[in-house]
């Protein structure tokens, strides 16, 4: 986990409801949001992915280097608690 304040505290909540409220199936969080924290504080029963950089991956990166970044953050997310509700 990162040292520094981090970015996912901002866009957690809209409008001073948590975005865990507006109850869809599944969320998706880039590259700024660290997946540990995505999870600690999601419901248990949603679909939470994202976490790889789209642009240096997706668009400009090869299928290997896909792959390792994917199983990187699931290595990574492996053992959290999830759901904080």
């Amino acid at each position: 986990m990162r040292n520094e304040k981090s970015f996912f505290t901002r866009p957690f909540y809209y409008k001073g409801n948590s975005l865990a409220s507006i109850g869809a199936m599944g969320y998706y969080f880039g590259n700024a949001v660290h997946m540990e924290e995505a999870l600690e504080k999601m419901p248990a029963d949603r679909l939470v992915m994202g976490n790889v950089d789209p642009a240096g991956q997706f668009r400009n990166g090869t299928t290997e280097s896909i792959r390792k970044a994917t199983r990187e953050v699931m290595e990574q997310s492996a053992g959290i608690k999830v759901g904080g509700f």
